[in-house]
């Protein structure tokens, strides 16, 4: 992505946002303090939170695209991070998405993972949308979470439940958009537009601006597919077994 781009989807983001804030500003203000609402009126309003809610998602994802193409790696802000901190802060801010699609989570950390040197804030980023994926692949399943150290270095882990995919969607899966080609059609009266497709491809940006990386794979329970995740050097990476060789996580 270009300069000329990134200042144009920064300038749209920045004055989408400005006017996005202060519609969901006055429906929060009429949910709270307006008693004499109607259901209608409350059940209109609820619907037109929950649009902004998207939209700012949305939103979200269109500041980060500039990751996509691994960003400007000068703009990290390192400092010594937990990771399985950041893997849980992030399943916190999913929490009511996991709800609403009845989704439960598996998780595992050790006690004894080493801190490592990242930007927490993008590698939360990253972190999140691996997971989100995740999430919207397991509609009323579950997806199984796991942070633990290969060759010295910690790696999140993701197993989805959403069944397994064919060897071109595996290959194409963190290009931007073909994430939306393996998720599930939103069941009717549920909302589509959730994300843009590009979450993966953004992920695997900041990742690789760590020095990292991301992986998919097929999961060897045949259920779904792993996304292996790390801000590792890349000679850790390539050391690495592939993920279709391991156990189960």
């Amino acid at each position: 992505m270009t300069s000329v781009d990134e200042v144009f989807l920064s300038r749209v983001g920045h004055d989408l946002r400005g006017e996005l804030a202060t519609m969901v500003a006055g429906v929060h203000y009429l949910l709270r303090y307006e008693a004499e609402l109607g259901p209608t009126a409350r059940q209109m309003l609820e619907r037109v939170n929950g649009a902004g809610q998207r939209l700012k998602r949305l939103l979200d994802e269109l500041d980060n695209a500039g990751w996509i193409s691994g960003g400007d790696a000068r703009s990290l802000l390192f400092e010594p991070v937990a990771p399985a901190a950041v893997v849980q802060a992030a399943l916190v801010r999913l929490a009511p998405l996991a709800a609403s699609r009845g989704v439960a989570i598996d998780a595992h950390f050790p006690a004894d993972l080493p801190e490592i040197e990242a930007d927490p804030d993008l590698l939360g980023t990253a972190f999140e949308y691996v997971l989100d994926f995740a999430l919207a692949r397991s509609p009323r399943k579950s997806i199984h979470v796991v942070v633990e150290v290969l060759g010295g270095v910690p790696v999140l882990e993701v197993r989805d439940e959403g069944g397994l995919l064919d060897a071109a969607s595996l290959d194409r899966l963190l290009e931007p958009f073909a994430e939306k080609e393996v998720i599930p059609r939103a069941e009717p009266g549920q909302r589509r537009r959730e994300r843009l497709g590009l979450g993966l491809s953004i992920a695997q940006g900041i990742l690789q601006a760590h020095g990292g990386g991301l992986r998919a794979s097929s999961a060897i329970s045949g259920d779904g597919i792993v996304l292996q995740c790390t801000p590792a050097r890349p000679a850790a990476i390539a050391a690495m077994p592939p993920v279709s060789g391991r156990r189960p996580i």
